[in-house]
């Protein structure tokens, strides 16, 4: 009796220490936790069951609480950032305090959907329509899921045809800042039981919530449309084909306002005589405006076949994505015409640059694993993706060049399990990575072909204490290829070319230790997981801006460091009420970079262009977060209706948003409150209100330099509210 009392103490104890959201999907009816079926190991397994820090959410989980895009995963997720600057060229995601933001550099946070790895992974977020289900995978995962995964892995599941039911839904948004939005989905059965296709789309439009004050245009505005066909086929019951087509597309204003002028800045001014505008967080004072244009085609092939105690599994995909970053007001514009007279930097003339990146990207995966009976089981794959990039730049009448880019990768990899007994077993995971990078610049030439080579493991042992209780240890070794340098842009046309020390970036390499544990109480009514890490970076890449070049460098600093703990729960209170929510406490710095660039060279401490960053926090890496979530549901009447209620709450502690600036990019502890009240009718319709950020919590999301001007900063998204109508059939 007193050893149950100390556990459910401890549990209590546990539950209150947590929050934010792992997203199993609740269950109204019964006051029990349903199982959550991932597939972190490429096997479909309980969430439970698997020795890593893993957090789940399901489609229908995304859909009551309002998700529709990839901030919202972020903001229920604690330990997880997304910073989206200004494009999804530069989107990047942060995980236990590690990300990479820019074109340049590879990311930190793998992002696959449906199995595929994007190169760009912004255009994954652009829609979370018809959603299956997403996993977020934390540390290291380079043995499973490749290169570029040092610090994590997002993967993105759509929902898969039913080729035993006709079902459809239609859901309708309108909100403040002028949002309009319209989805629908229909499930169609061609053969019963044997083949099936799922058909969605959607639209959604949402004027912006900054403004560039001197061209009276709103910006950061929403403009995206998309749709996916999937068709799947039972062949036999051993055998399973399924295609996929899909295409998105999306478009932005985003202009950056200056909300510090530099010491030139300002010194210039008082050389002309004239007075600066006032600085403003979400007002541009540039004498431009910017735009933006993303477009996504993707078809994917999967093959799923069993026989002889195996699954062989296939994924083959092609992808075709282009983004253009341009500045300019209006693309009717002849250059050189001015379009309008700034009252401080005179005429502006469109159009000022135009940055293009088209890509065409080939993957191939095969998978054998095992699926017999006994302790021994294990999975080999082989990998390939080829990627290829131009990247065209046109600043008219001084400039219009094209930069061709290609990525061959390879992989061999495989996984080994052992059960000792029925509470000790281990894990064993190798894989080798090849990469071929092509480049050119004024030190390697054109067309350089740079080979990355690289073996990374995963080393698991798991002891489950009873059915209730798992702990496990882990070590994970990650890995990041490196690249060949792009010039300076003034490069041959009288301005500074690449320098040999950087006309290359090394690979960066992770390794992880952890322990965890998970744990179900109260006859599976509360579930409480958790996790101690350290993740030491060596050659850890960086994203530099270099203001008087108006360039962009990836360069290695010497060392980084991550270390932290994580927790995580969901209890189902009673029949109607449910909460959720996890935190996590992350300690993310350089432990060693002595010869970072500066922002400006008149900042304090800046010493022959260089500054010494050794000890200070990374970009994005707030050192608490908290989320914390609560849904009521009661029916009315005898019927199916039913009214909700839920309230969700996102806390982050103090962060800095741009390093090589670390005490002016500072960003203030802030808390997101969001709210949704409605009424459904099962399998009918569905009416809700919502709001987000709902007292108006101004923050900022992002910084970075605007070139010699100053400091460049992003406001977070104001209070919205609206209502969702759903009709299902």
């Amino acid at each position: 009796m007193e050893k149950q009392l100390n556990k459910s103490l401890l549990a209590s104890c546990i539950a209150l220490l947590c929050a934010g959201v792992s997203s199993p999907e609740t269950v109204r009816a019964a006051a029990t936790l349903e199982e959550v079926v991932v597939t972190a190991t490429r096997r479909e397994e309980g969430l439970q069951s698997i020795p890593a820090s893993i957090a789940a959410v399901t489609g229908d989980g995304l859909a009551q609480q309002g998700i529709t895009d990839f901030t919202g995963v972020a903001d229920k997720i604690s330990g997880l950032t997304l910073d989206f600057p200004s494009t999804a060229i530069n989107a990047a995601i942060y995980m236990r305090g590690v990300g990479t933001t820019g074109p340049s550099a590879v990311q930190s946070v793998s992002t696959m959907v449906d199995g595929v790895y994007q190169i760009r992974q912004g255009l994954a977020f652009t829609e979370l329509m018809d959603i299956e289900r997403v996993e977020v995978l934390r540390g290291p995962q380079g043995t499973l899921f490749g290169k570029n995964s040092t610090s994590g892995a997002i993967r993105i599941f759509t929902a898969d045809p039913n080729p035993d039911e006709f079902s459809g839904k239609v859901q309708g948004v309108a909100g403040n800042l002028d949002a309009q939005e319209l989805r629908g989905i229909v499930n169609i059965p061609l053969i019963e039981g044997k083949l099936g296709a799922r058909i969605s789309g959607y639209t959604a439009e949402r004027d912006g919530y900054t403004e560039n004050v001197y061209l009276n245009e709103d910006t950061r505005n929403v403009d995206r449309e998309g749709w996916r066909a999937k068709l799947l086929w039972n062949v036999t019951d051993d055998l399973q084909l399924k295609l996929t087509a899909d295409n998105h597309k999306q478009s932005s204003r985003l202009d950056n306002g200056i909300t510090e002028y530099s010491t030139t800045a300002l010194n210039n001014a008082a050389a002309l005589g004239v007075t600066l505008p006032q600085t403003s967080l979400g007002k541009a004072q540039e004498d431009q405006s910017s735009f933006t244009k993303e477009e996504v085609e993707r078809y994917i092939f999967n093959v799923k076949w069993s026989f002889a105690n195996h699954t062989l599994s296939t994924i083959s995909a092609w992808e075709e994505n282009n983004a253009i970053l341009g500045q300019d007001r209006d693309e009717t514009i002849a250059p050189g015409q001015v379009v309008a007279v700034h009252p401080v930097f005179g005429p502006i003339v469109a159009p000022y640059t135009n940055n293009e990146t088209p890509q065409e990207i080939m993957t191939h995966e095969v998978q054998w694993a095992s699926d017999f009976e006994g302790p021994f089981s294990y999975l080999i794959g082989i990998y390939y993706q080829d990627e290829s990039t131009e990247s065209i730049t046109s600043i008219p009448p001084l400039f219009d060049g094209t930069t061709p880019i290609e990525v061959k990768s390879k992989a061999l990899f495989g996984n080994v399990s052992y059960d000792f007994n029925d509470q000790w077993s281990a894990s064993l995971g190798l894989r080798k990575d090849k990469d071929e990078r092509t480049g050119s610049n004024s030190v390697v030439g054109q067309n350089h072909v740079e080979e990355f080579d690289e073996v990374t493991y995963s080393a698991k042992l798991t002891y489950q204490m009873d059915t209730d209780i798992m702990l496990y240890v882990s070590h994970d070794k990650g890995f990041k290829s490196g690249g060949v340098q792009r010039d300076f842009a003034g490069c041959g046309r009288g301005g500074n070319c690449i320098t040999p020390d950087l006309a290359l970036w090394d690979p960066e390499t992770a390794y992880n230790y952890e322990f965890g544990f998970k744990t179900e109480w109260f006859g599976n009514r509360l579930r409480v997981n958790g996790a101690l890490f350290y993740t030491k970076f060596e050659d850890f890449q960086v994203l530099q801006n270099v203001p008087s070049e108006v360039s962009v460098l990836v360069t290695n600093a010497a060392e980084a460091e991550t270390k932290g703990l994580e927790l995580e729960f969901t209890g189902v209170v009673t029949d109607h009420l449910t909460i959720d929510g996890s935190a996590s406490y992350v300690l993310a710095e350089y432990s060693d970079y002595e010869g970072a660039p500066c922002a400006y060279s008149t900042q304090p401490g800046c010493v022959g262009g260089l500054q010494d960053l050794s000890g200070e926090t990374l970009d994005h890496a707030p050192e608490f977060s908290l989320n914390l979530g609560g849904e009521y549901r009661r029916g009315i009447g005898s019927g199916d209706m039913e009214w909700f209620g839920r309230i969700d709450m996102t806390y982050r502690s103090d962060q800095n948003l741009y390093v090589l600036l670390p005490e002016e990019t500072e960003e203030d502890a802030y808390a997101l409150f969001n709210l949704r009240f409605g009424l459904e009718v099962a399998n009918s319709w569905g009416v809700t209100l919502w709001g987000k950020n709902i007292l108006d919590e101004e923050y900022r999301s992002a910084a970075d330099t605007a070139g010699s001007a100053g400091l460049s900063e992003v406001p977070g998204l104001e209070r919205t509210y609206g209502v969702t109508l759903d009709w299902y059939f």
